[in-house]
């Protein structure tokens, strides 16, 4: 019994130490860039920015807040995907409150 406790408890530091699931956003469509995300709870989306031609912009997106740290917030943007410029997915964003209000975190 205590083998397999401490089995357990060697192996949950190396899972949550787990790479990131890193991918291109021009080399997938939009859904299957909401499907990866969604799939792996969080991943690291790299895309041309619109602004400065030649650079290479990335963020981490998630599937919902629970994947955002302390006093943080889920917040909608687009990025651009392989079949549109506007995908719509999730990224983590400092929560706008006092550490004192109810449901700020």
């Amino acid at each position: 019994m205590r083998a397999t406790i401490l089995a357990a408890l060697l192996i949950l530091p190396t899972s949550a130490l787990a790479d990131p699931v890193r991918v291109n956003a021009l080399q997938h469509s939009c859904e299957s860039l909401q499907r990866i995300v969604e799939e792996n709870g969080a991943a690291i989306i790299r895309y041309p920015s619109r602004n400065k031609p030649g650079l290479t912009l990335y963020d981490r997106y998630v599937s919902s807040v629970s994947s955002c740290g302390n006093r943080q917030m889920a917040e909608t943007m687009s990025i651009p995907a392989a079949d549109t410029k506007a995908c719509r997915v999730r990224h983590c964003v400092p929560a706008d409150c006092d550490p004192g209000e109810p449901f700020c975190f």
